[in-house]
């Protein structure tokens, strides 16, 4: 109830400030509180100027996560964990320029992207450090004609703790819990699954995946991790005295039946984001956002950015970088010096693909992929 209250009070407040929002605020209900158009709407000229500044970040030509300029010269934030090669960034104008990462923050999953562009439209940060209050109303800035939703503050600032990263997708296979270290011998093939679709069976092992050797299970794990649903895998298997090459497209989660039932209630609002923990300081929020509607700007009635979004943690949660952690941050990740230590997914050096550094020890007894 108390956030109820909070939502509403801060409704009404809007409603004296915006002739708009006082046309419809007597007609509001919980049925469309959150992200129905005409409750958007009502937030178009608050985020007006943020729109000019968030750009849509495209990978291998899917939508992957929302970005903010924060440089007129070409320079965008976003979240590092979406990404993959190639990066393009399409502008509330229709352009589309190619991007390269410059930096990556490991403790918020952010990156930075460099554009080849100038005279840009840049955020403007909210000045306040200790960011919105509890039930404040926030807007998520899109490159289009609407905010994406709309949500209120849930909790004050807080420290997210770490937890396994969230698979992407799965191959469906099972490995010794004894063993991880060792060679990946498979021990379960799930049924109905991409692993079986493929012809993989109990007793391969796994020598290459992509075209890159296999060390460990652990190491497979951690490539399957990096992995999108659809994506094609070439993978290389002994089977007794004999090698052959298997293809398998990976699948959802869901999709192969190996998702807990408490994941499948967190799930229920959408597809949850794979990085979404070990943050040091969040602004919490019940934005029901989509992974790829992370990375972007949040804006409070001010209509100035108060956070990044950084991740779809649960139904009824979604988290922002405060800004002013992440105004601290951009000059080291303009400078080169926090250059990723790794390609992204996807880029043509190689294929080989390895977790973040801040995740690549998670869960390492994981024993499915």
């Amino acid at each position: 109830m108390k956030l109820r209250t909070g939502t509403f009070i801060c409704f009404a407040a809007l409603a004296a400030a915006s002739p708009a929002v006082a046309q419809w605020s007597g007609r509001i209900s919980s049925g469309n509180l959150r992200d129905g158009r005409e409750v958007r709407s009502a937030f178009k000229g608050l985020v007006t100027s943020t729109d000019a500044a968030t750009v849509r970040i495209v990978c291998n030509g899917k939508d992957a996560a929302l970005g903010a300029v924060v440089g007129a010269d070409g320079w965008i934030v976003t979240k590092y964990s979406e990404l993959r090669e190639p990066v393009v960034c399409r502008f509330i104008d229709g352009r589309q320029l190619p991007a390269r990462v410059t930096g990556y923050d490991s403790h918020y999953d952010l990156a930075m992207l460099k554009v080849d562009a100038t005279g840009l439209k840049t955020i403007e940060w909210a000045e306040d450090e200790h960011g919105p209050a509890v039930g404040q109303l926030l807007a998520t800035a899109s490159p289009g004609e609407l905010p994406v939703a709309i949500g209120v503050v849930s909790v004050p600032r807080r420290t997210i703790p770490e937890h396994r990263p969230r698979p992407r997708a799965q191959l469906g296979i099972e490995f010794d819990l004894e063993n991880m270290e060792d060679k990946p011998l498979i021990v379960k093939v799930l049924k109905g699954s991409p692993a079986e679709r493929a012809g993989l069976k109990v007793d391969d092992v796994l020598i290459e995946a992509n075209g890159q050797p296999v060390e460990s299970s652990d190491r497979f794990i951690d490539f399957i991790r990096q992995c999108n649903p659809g994506e094609h895998v070439e993978l290389r298997v002994k089977r007794g005295d004999d090698e052959m090459q298997l293809t398998a497209i990976l699948k959802r989660p869901e999709e192969v039946g190996n998702v807990s039932r408490s994941d499948r209630m967190n799930e229920m609002g959408g597809p949850l984001s794979y990085r979404s923990s070990s943050f040091p300081s969040v602004i919490q929020h019940d934005t029901v956002l989509r992974p790829a509607d992370c990375g972007g700007p949040v804006v409070d009635l001010s209509g100035k950015v108060v956070g990044i979004n950084i991740a779809r943690a649960g139904r009824t949660e979604s988290y922002a970088a405060p800004a002013d952690e992440v105004r601290h941050l951009l000059a080291d990740l303009e400078s080169g010096r926090l250059a990723p230590k790794e390609p992204l997914p996807g880029a043509k050096e190689t294929k080989k693909t390895s977790a973040p550094a801040d995740e690549s020890n998670t869960e390492s007894k994981k024993t499915s992929s």
